[in-house]
């Protein structure tokens, strides 16, 4: 997903994705809340498990001030 410069609007129905798209930007900056919580929706760790199997994370590039930074995560299931 491409982002304008200045402030960008989702605006789409329920189900779409947009809390998922808003925790997948927290979480590859501050990490996973949380962790110790055994509720599956208040565990963020158990409430996103990819559906398929596999590994959480994703790549994250972004501009800041002129400068390009990546963020590559990968997270395991602790």
């Amino acid at each position: 997903m491409d982002f304008n410069e200045g402030c960008n609007v989702l605006h789409e129905e329920n189900g779409w994705g947009k809390s998922t798209l808003a925790t997948f930007l927290r979480v590859m900056f501050y990490g996973f809340e949380n962790g110790a919580k055994r509720d599956e929706y208040e565990n963020e760790r158990k409430r996103y498990m990819p559906w398929q199997g596999g590994v959480y994370g994703g790549k994250l590039t972004f501009e800041a001030n002129g400068n390009k930074y990546t963020i590559i995560r990968t997270f395991g299931n602790k």
